[in-house]
Formats: C-alpha cells, sequence, structure tokens
C-alpha cells in the first residue's frame, strides 16, 4: 500500500509543483522491510515567485534473510496511484537475499548518506608523524633484518645462515644446503647470498644447485633424466629467470612441451623448448592489460627491471617470444571459457560466433524467451525486440606490417571479429559507393567514404556492431575497413551478425541510418542466402533509426522519422552505446596498429570478451540502478500524461492515440510529429526589428536614446533565457551563483524607470537573489503603466513569445 504525505502546505494554484514523499508499506508481508530509498530534489516556484528546494524520498521493499519473502510490490507514487488508472502492473520479488547482499544494496543507492567525519578520514594527516620509524623499518628488511650478524641458520641451527630469499615469509637467513631443501619446488623465487658487512650479493637458485625435474611428481625420480638448455629462461610475475631443467626421458614420458605445460610453464616452442612463461604473468598481463590497455612491451619492461634495475646484468631478451605466448595463451584461454576442450567435435568443431560472450538481457530464443514468444499480443511483443547499434572507428587501424603467411589467422569467425577469407571475398567483387545517394546529412562518414587516406595502412578502422541497450559487442559482428565507412563492409559486419537469428522486430540505430537503408534491400541481393533468411521472414519487421545525439546533424525530417524517442518499444534507449564502447577500446589503437593481422584480432577479440563479461557480472546492479531512476520517473511521467490527457479532452486523446498507432506501422501514413508550417525563431525576431528600425532611420527618424527598442527586446530575452538556466542551476546543485549582467543596468536605466522604481521597492522589503529577480519586460509591468509608455514596445515583444 502506497501512502503519500505533503512536505509542505500549498496553495492549490502551486499544486503542479507540488513535491511529497513515497513511503511504502506492506502489512501483509512482514518478512519485508523498508530500507533502500531513492531521493530527488527539486526547485518549486510559488505564486509571488518565490522559490524553495524540496525533496522526493521513493522506500524500496527487499525481503530478509534467510526466511522466504513473500510478494512485495513495486512502490507506486503521487496522490492518484498510476498502477490503478493506468493499467500498470506490479513487480514482485521472491528471493531470498542474505545480510551480506542487503549491505550490497544500500552501497547502490544513488545519494548514500553522508555521516560526519572522523580522524579516520584523514589517514595521510595521520601517517606523516610515523615517516621516520617506516623509514627504519623498510631498511632492517633490506638488511639482516632480525638476524643477528654471524648468526646460525634458521633451518638446521649448525651452521651460519648466508641465503636470505625475498620470496619467502618473513626476513630469516639460511644456509645454502637448507635454502635449496626449501626451494626444490620454488625454483622462481629471488635469493641473495652473504652479507659483506653493507648489503648482500645477488644470486640466484640455479647458481645454488636448484634444479627442476619435469614428468614426475613431488619427490619422484626419474630412472632417465634429460638436461634442458643450460639457457632456459622462464619469465615470472617477480622476474625473468635463468632455471635449471631436466626433462623426463622414461619409456612413457610426454613430450617437453607438454611436460612444461603440467607445471603450469607455457613453452614458447615445440621441439625443443629453451623458454617458457608462468601461466600466473600470462593470467596477471592479460588482466592488466584489460584494465589499463596497457602494452606488452611496457608490461615487460617492468617485469625486466624487477629482475635488473641497475643495466650491469640484464635478463636475457624474450620479449618477441613472451607477444607469441600471449597471443596463443589469448586464443587458447577463449576456446576453453566457450567449452570447447569438452566437445567431442574438438576445436576445429567450433562454429563462427561461438565462442563470443553473449548478452543474458537481449532476446535470446531457446535462452531467455518464452516458448510462445512469437504469437505474443502487442502489448507484450515490444519486450522482444532487438535493438542493435552500428558504427566505424577509424582509431582501430592497422599498419602494413607482417602478412597472413608469417601471422597465420588462429580463429575463423569465432569470437567477434567475421571469418576473414569470405569477408576479403565478398568486399573484393563488390562496387563502390560513389554512386548512393546523400539524402540527408553530410557527414564526413560519407564524403570521406572513397577519399579517406589509406596510405601505409592495411586497415583504416573497424566497423562493428552492439546490442543498443546493454553495450555488449555482437558474435561476428566487427570487420576491418580498407578505405572509410564503405556500406559494402558496414552491410556484411550487420548481416554477419544476424545469421541464425530468429526475431520477430529488429531496430537498428546508425548515425546515417537515413541514407544508408534507401538502398539496403538491393545491396541485400548481393549476399548469400545465409545471410539473407531473416529478412525473407513473413513477419519479420526492421526499422533503421539514427542515434540521439547524433539526430541534430540531420534534416527536419529525420527528427520524427529517425528519433528512438517517436520509437515504440525503444523506452529511453540513445543509440550511443557503441560510441562508448570505443571510448573504451580507443586505447588499444596505439599497440594494435603495429601489429600483424591475426594478432591484432586475437587482441581485439580479447578486450571485447572482457569487456562483454564485466558488463556480465554487472548487469544486475546496473539494472538494479536503473529501476530505481525508472519506477520514480514512471510514477511522474504517469501522472503528467494523465493530467494532459485531462486537459485535452478524451476526444482529442483519442484521436491522437490513432495517429500515432497508424504512423507507427506504415510510416506513409500522416506523421503526427511534423510540424506543417514554419516556426518563428529569435533570430527571426531580431532580424524583423532590425527591418523596421531600418525603416524608421531611413525615414529620417532619430531614437533619442543609446539603447533601442530592439537591443532592449533582445536584451531581455537573453536575460530571461540566463535567469532560466541559472534557475535549472540551482535546482541541481541546491547553491545560488551570482548572475552579473551589464547589459541590464543600461537597459532598466534608460526605458523601464518604473522598472527600476519596483525593483527598489522590492529590495526594501526583502533581499532578492538572481534566480528570484523579475526581468521587468514591458510585457511584465502593470497594464496602467503599458497604456502610457510602453504600447510599442509590448507590440514588438508579443511575437517573441
Amino acid at each position: 500500500m502506497a501512502t503519500s504525505t505533503s512536505k509542505n502546505k500549498r496553495s492549490r494554484q502551486d499544486i503542479d509543483n507540488e513535491v511529497v514523499y513515497h513511503t511504502f508499506e506492506d502489512s501483509s508481508n512482514e518478512d519485508c522491510v523498508d530500507r533502500h530509498r531513492h531521493t530527488v530534489q527539486q526547485l518549486n516556484t510559488g505564486p509571488n515567485r518565490r522559490h524553495d528546494v524540496s525533496s522526493r524520498t521513493t522506500y524500496f521493499t527487499t525481503p530478509k534473510s534467510p526466511e522466504k519473502a513473500t510478494t512485495a510490490q513495486m512502490p507506486g507514487g503521487g496522490n492518484e496511484s498510476p498502477d490503478e488508472s493506468a493499467g500498470f502492473h506490479h513487480t514482485t520479488f521472491q528471493e531470498t537475499l542474505d545480510e551480506q547482499y542487503e549491505l550490497f544494496l544500500d552501497d547502490l543507492d544513488l545519494e548514500p548518506v553522508r555521516r560526519k567525519q572522523t580522524k579516520l578520514d584523514r589517514p595521510m594527516e595521520n601517517w606523516i608523524p610515523h615517516r621516520d620509524a617506516f623509514l627504519d623499518e623498510i631498511l632492517r628488511v633490506e638488511g639482516r633484518g632480525c638476524s643477528p650478524s654471524g648468526g646460525s641458520c634458521a633451518g638446521c641451527s649448525i651452521v651460519p645462515g648466508i641465503i636470505r630469499c625475498w620470496d619467502c615469509h618473513g626476513t630469516d637467513i639460511y644456509c645454502e644446503d637448507c635454502t635449496r631443501g626449501r626451494h626444490l619446488h620454488l625454483p622462481l623465487h629471488r635469493v641473495e647470498k652473504r652479507w659483506s658487512d653493507t648489503h648482500f650479493l645477488k644470486t640466484s637458485l640455479k647458481a645454488l644447485g636448484v634444479c627442476v625435474q619435469l614428468g614426475h611428481g613431488y619427490q619422484e625420480k626419474c630412472c632417465a633424466p634429460h638436461a634442458g638448455s643450460d639457457t632456459f629462461v622462464v619469465v615470472d610475475v617477480m622476474g625473468i629467470h635463468e632455471v635449471a631443467v631436466q626433462f623426463c626421458g622414461c619409456e612413457r614420458a610426454e613430450q617437453h612441451w607438454i611436460q612444461l605445460l603440467r607445471v603450469r610453464w607455457y613453452p614458447a616452442s615445440l621441439d625443443y623448448p629453451k623458454s617458457a612463461a608462468t601461466f600466473r604473468v600470462l593470467e596477471q598481463f592479460q588482466m592488466h592489460n584489460f584494465e589499463s590497455k596497457g602494452s606488452a612491451w611496457h608490461f615487460y619492461r617492468a617485469i625486466a627491471r624487477l629482475t635488473d634495475n641497475t643495466g650491469c646484468d640484464p635478463p636475457k631478451d624474450r620479449y618477441e617470444i613472451f607477444m607469441r605466448i600471449v597471443q596463443q595463451w589469448r586464443h587458447i584461454r577463449g576456446l576453453k571459457r566457450s567449452g570447447r576442450g569438452h566437445d567431442p567435435r574438438g576445436v576445429d568443431g567450433t562454429e563462427e560466433g561461438e565462442c563470443a560472450v553473449l548478452c543474458p538481457a537481449c532476446p535470446q530464443p531457446t535462452m531467455n524467451l518464452p516458448d510462445e514468444w512469437k504469437n505474443a499480443p502487442p502489448e507484450v511483443a515490444w519486450l522482444y525486440t532487438l535493438i542493435l547499434a552500428m558504427d566505424a572507428n577509424f582509431r582501430l587501424k592497422r599498419k602494413k606490417v607482417s602478412s597472413d603467411a608469417v601471422d597465420p589467422a588462429l580463429s575463423k569467425g569465432w569470437s567477434y571479429f567475421v571469418e576473414e577469407r569470405a569477408f576479403k571475398d565478398h568486399i573484393r567483387y563488390c562496387p563502390t559507393q560513389e554512386d548512393e545517394p546523400r539524402t540527408c546529412t553530410g557527414f564526413a562518414t560519407i564524403r570521406n567514404t572513397n577519399t579517406r587516406d589509406s596510405k601505409g595502412l592495411a586497415a583504416t578502422g573497424v566497423a562493428a556492431v552492439v546490442c543498443a541497450r546493454h553495450q555488449l559487442v555482437r558474435p561476428t559482428s566487427v570487420g576491418d575497413l580498407q578505405k572509410g565507412e564503405r556500406y559494402v563492409n558496414m552491410d556484411y559486419v550487420f548481416l554477419s551478425t544476424l545469421r541464425g537469428q530468429e526475431m520477430n522486430d529488429l531496430i537498428l540505430s546508425y548515425d546515417v541510418a537515413c541514407q544508408w537503408s534507401v538502398n539496403f534491400r538491393t545491396r541485400l541481393t548481393k549476399f548469400p542466402d545465409k545471410f539473407r533468411e531473416l529478412f525473407a521472414l513473413p513477419l519479420f519487421r526492421f526499422r533503421t533509426k539514427v542515434p540521439n545525439f547524433h539526430i541534430p546533424a540531420h534534416r527536419r525530417d529525420c527528427h520524427t522519422n529517425n528519433s528512438l524517442h517517436l520509437t515504440s518499444g525503444t523506452g529511453q534507449t540513445d543509440g550511443e552505446s557503441i560510441e562508448r564502447a570505443w571510448s573504451i577500446t580507443n586505447a588499444l589503437g596505439p599497440s594494435t596498429k603495429e601489429m600483424g593481422p591475426e594478432r591484432r584480432h586475437s587482441t581485439l577479440d580479447d578486450h571485447f570478451g572482457d569487456g562483454n563479461w564485466g558488463k556480465v557480472v554487472n548487469m544486475g546492479p546496473s539494472l538494479l540502478r536503473k529501476m530505481k531512476l525508472a519506477v520514480p520517473q514512471r510514477n511522474e511521467h504517469t501522472k503528467s500524461y494523465l493530467a494532459f490527457t485531462k486537459e485535452i479532452g478524451k476526444v482529442n486523446a483519442r484521436k491522437w492515440t490513432e495517429l500515432i498507432n497508424e504512423w507507427d506501422v506504415d510510416k506513409k501514413k500522416e506523421n503526427p510529429y511534423e510540424i506543417k508550417h514554419n516556426t518563428i525563431t529569435l533570430a527571426d525576431v531580431r532580424l524583423s526589428l532590425a527591418r523596421e528600425e531600418d525603416v524608421v532611420v531611413q525615414d529620417g527618424a532619430t531614437f533619442l536614446h543609446e539603447v533601442t527598442p530592439s537591443v532592449l527586446l533582445t536584451t531581455g530575452l537573453d536575460l530571461e533565457e540566463q535567469q532560466r538556466r541559472l534557475q535549472a542551476d540551482v535546482a541541481l546543485q541546491s547553491s545560488d551563483r551570482g548572475l552579473y549582467t551589464p547589459p541590464r543596468i543600461l537597459v532598466d536605466s534608460t526605458w523601464t524607470p518604473h522598472g527600476l522604481l519596483m525593483e527598489s521597492l522590492s529590495m526594501t522589503t526583502d533581499s532578492l537573489r538572481p534566480k528570484e529577480e523579475s526581468i521587468w519586460t514591458p510585457c511584465g509591468l502593470h497594464q496602467e503603466s503599458t497604456r502610457t509608455m510602453y504600447q510599442k514596445l509590448v507590440y514588438h515583444e508579443i511575437p517573441c513569445f
């Protein structure tokens, strides 16, 4: 049950600006608690043009743990319940929430409650007095620690301790025999030898006689060991190490590279490996690369400097080998995570797009849709509409380095990039775009289609398709651009990601959709049948739209015909999700442009997959935040809609609704949103006033004052606009800002002495702030004054409104 209480009593004239608290209680559900709330502040204008900042708080009920929760209604709002008057349905929660998850929900509050600061909120200030102690302890650790000079071994206590390990826990010092015994299965630790009165000397476990026996378990001996390379190098998290290695040569011994993999060392080659990288350094680089978008070169250099930061004894260079291992690692991890290791068909049985992470919130038949989704009624069918966004990115280019022979393809369109051979074959035999019409905007997308400079570049960028609502990259939806944003490339990636899809309704957002869609059906005939199956379905509906940020640059008819705001079933989708995706991947441009063809594809595929996975992990909190915004906004819009419908009358409401529904089904019908007459802009009014003044001057008349009527009126309009923006800022920030407008002083003193008088009288009773101050335009003065002095100014001012 929803109850509403007004924060401040208001007059009936101010009822539209009334702000209320919405508190939701459910006496029938004792397992629910009112804990999670959403508060919105609002600036309210009273009859005397005074302003008050008020707030609205919406409380969300969640069930307690560990008991099962019964049905809890989602909050309604307003004095009149929208659910009862507009047919909205309540949402139910039937999950059990533990205490940790309830605390997590509290952290998702849009406006967390501020607490009073304490001394613990200034940790740096508290730390400053202890700097000397910290410095002393760090020097102690780098020295002998708590071990006295000449002390005995911490292990056997027989001989003096001379070896210290940086990676073992503690600062104990051991003898050589104890150190070897402790590190038989820790061969990548960094050790130092002998205290020389001032410092330890650098050494290695290899120099101490530690040898890694492969192919056998703990404390097992090999009867036929084969020594590995004397310069065997392992790249690890904390350094680049030379390690003594023995391969198993027993009768049933595995190949050398398999023996390395079984101790989590990734081999650099198959025949006779002399280098390897640990799994943990590959995992750390992959995650570091995901988060920072840093290059492999900088990561490798950091490890090399951890090994030797003086340049006196640099480690052996294994950068190229490390890059090759990373490329293979990305590929194998992608296959593992997509379940290919459990398929009897093996890796070669992988189908196109099978390794991609799918969007769990987009309609996926056989996964998240009911069995009868194809026959759903219109009031539900819109939920199964797939909304995609397509665009090109010219920052992810690639230079003409390497080749397909040197860097062969590992994936045949298994993830996000399309299958390269079929893609190149198609675009090679397709005509150019020179004859395509330019029906709308003159974006560089169209102008530079066949003229963009591609000198020295194998790819000028990439084209991609993402789901417009959740920003996940679609399977087999990314392809290289050879020369600008040609339609043939965009068509291919768009149709490629739709292969095998089932749906009744599809919406595509593209910044030049108005032009791209003109001959799309004609270009579609040049594609193989597997690309056209979806568009041949009798019930399939395809609509193209322009993203919200791009649409102002289009012609006026695009503002209605291609607007997502005026498209049923799109909600608040803005179509700009792919631009937000580019803002993340653009950081990869400097490194990927220097890569070979497959290494670049593997890197981008890996990042697209990680981005998709991150959005899947965050899907719950993200949808919860959106719900906390959507519920009160729904109530506000429903209230406004009901009030507006009541004002215009049932006949007009029914007629307009029918026009909208007919136009939504058939765009050839009358467009209810199209403005059929020219509107008067402020520029038109200024031009008209200037022309009138010019005629007066031509007739020989002169103005008595420096400020002409046109300057007065346009300055007044500018002041009102500044005041409106200031009021909006105050409503958002709840803080006043000074508004200094020098032209106003000159205008008021010249043309509106009555305004100056009224202003002085007002200031004697109250100290006004800029956001509340009256502008005193001619139309705003008292009627008695306007009859005598300002009738002509009022005549000129009226067309401005």
